[in-house]
């Protein structure tokens, strides 16, 4: 879906709420999977999204099409986590969320193999600050292209491009100087 056709179901949805089930149903497997990742348990996960999802529906009637609807949708979705952390007071790794699921037709040795390569990925990841992680996690785990980011995060669209080929690189050169 291109961006005017994007803005044409906000505008569909601002004139009618009832509308919003189409917006709703493509963003969210996305934001799902970024609250997910910031949380291991799974009803809180959806009950995040729940509330996301609300107030992107109570307030869509003040979204401004300036900034793309997925940053603002995800910045709704960053801002929901803060409160949830706040009130728990408490800050899980970002490694809990790992897929357990097995792949069909792949052999366990090649699965053992696979999470073990995920865990320390997770591992070198979980070393970094909290600001760094959260452009990983915006950038691959919800799937935010480098402008989305960059609006979520009040940043320049280059400063995200940078920051996450930096980090890129010094995951890398991480990996092989520890698991090679």
């Amino acid at each position: 879906m291109n961006n005017s056709e994007e803005q044409a179901l906000i505008r569909a949805a601002q004139a009618d709420p009832g509308r919003f089930t189409s917006l709703y149903a493509r963003y969210l497997p996305r934001v799902y999977n970024y609250i997910a990742g910031r949380v291991s348990d799974p009803m809180s996960a959806e009950d995040i999204t729940s509330r996301v999802f609300l107030k992107a529906l109570e307030g869509l009637p003040n979204y401004q099409s300036h900034a793309p609807f997925a940053a603002w949708l995800f910045t709704i979705a960053r801002n929901e986590i803060i409160t949830h952390y706040r009130q728990r007071q408490k800050q899980l790794p970002f490694d809990e969320r790992l897929d357990s699921q097995p792949d069909a037709g792949v052999e366990l040795q090649n699965r053992v193999a696979q999470d073990d390569q995920l865990h320390r990925l997770g591992e070198l990841v979980q070393a970094l600050d909290e600001e760094k992680q959260e452009i990983l996690r915006l950038r691959f785990g919800a799937g935010l292209t480098y402008r989305e980011v960059a609006e979520v995060l009040g940043k320049s669209e280059a400063a995200v491009k940078m920051a996450v080929r930096r980090l890129l690189r010094r995951l890398l050169a991480e990996w092989e100087e520890q698991y090679d």
